[in-house]
This record gives structure tokens, sequence and C-alpha cells, in this order.
């Protein structure tokens, strides 16, 4: 019997939005991007984490080099805001399922 493929994925969002979020050394919202589920990674060469939370400042989760977040369930990455203590030299990737 052979394998049977799908070729479409079940969840058939419309698109893909990539993009970096360079560091900031002050706690700063991130761009407006509306989405449906998000996923954030640490650039492999940064040297320190980024912190991700709210508005209020509350700060949920550590973002290590090279690790990724599970997927977020949210309906614009500017509900979150970030902070990397070394400042611009790090990097942010986002993914947004559209």
């Amino acid at each position: 019997m052979g394998a049977t493929f799908r070729t479409y994925f079940s969840d058939d969002f419309n698109y893909n939005v990539i993009g970096v979020i360079t560091g900031s050394a002050a706690y700063a919202q991130f761009p407006n991007i509306p989405g449906s589920i998000f996923k954030l990674q640490g650039r492999s060469t940064n040297i320190g984490s980024f912190f991700i939370g709210t508005a209020s400042g509350t700060l949920a989760y550590e973002i290590d080099a090279g690790f990724e977040t599970d997927w977020l369930p949210l309906k614009n990455l500017n509900m979150l805001w970030f902070q990397n203590v070394s400042g611009s030299s790090e990097r942010l990737t986002y993914w947004a399922k559209v």
C-alpha cells in the first residue's frame, strides 16, 4: 500500500511573515504585525538573552541564543514587548502565520 501525502497544510494560512528584530537595551514594543500565531527565535550568534513580556513590564519569557518559543496565539505581535541588555548587537527572528 502506498503512502498518501497532503498537498496543503490543514491550517491553510494565507501566508507567512518572517522578520528580524534588533535588540534594545530599553523595553520596546514589537512592530505592528497582524496574524494569528507567532514564533520567536533568538539568533545562534547572540551572546545574550531576549526577554519577552507584556506592556506592563512583566517579563514572561527568556529566549537564549538559538532557542525558540512554541507557537504563540496572538492577534498582533505588538501585544508583546522585548528587551535585550546587549542592545543592538543582538537579533530576534519572528515568524507569523497570517
